[in-house]
């Protein structure tokens, strides 16, 4: 499956794995928990760049991000 974004629901054993906040933000999931007293808890896994998904999102992404901003300016300065 590779990098492929996790699906909001699929089949688990005989039952179903439903992930219905896969379209929330994590602002919005962050505000919510403010507004109603909740404690917000990180997973120290997140953080841990030992797993692919860590290491792309913190040291790959960025790169990616930036060196398409520069590509997207160059195409429209020129056009």
């Amino acid at each position: 499956r590779g990098l492929a974004a996790m699906p909001d629901q699929r089949v688990l054993g005989r039952g179903h794995l439903l992930r219905p906040l896969l379209d929330v933000s994590r602002k919005q999931l962050e505000d919510y928990a403010h507004r109603h007293g909740l404690n917000w808890i990180e997973d120290p896994s997140n953080d841990d760049q030992q797993f692919s998904r860590n290491f792309l999102r913190s040291q790959v992404l960025p790169l990616l991000t930036y060196a398409m901003m520069s590509v997207m300016c160059g195409f429209f300065a020129y056009h």
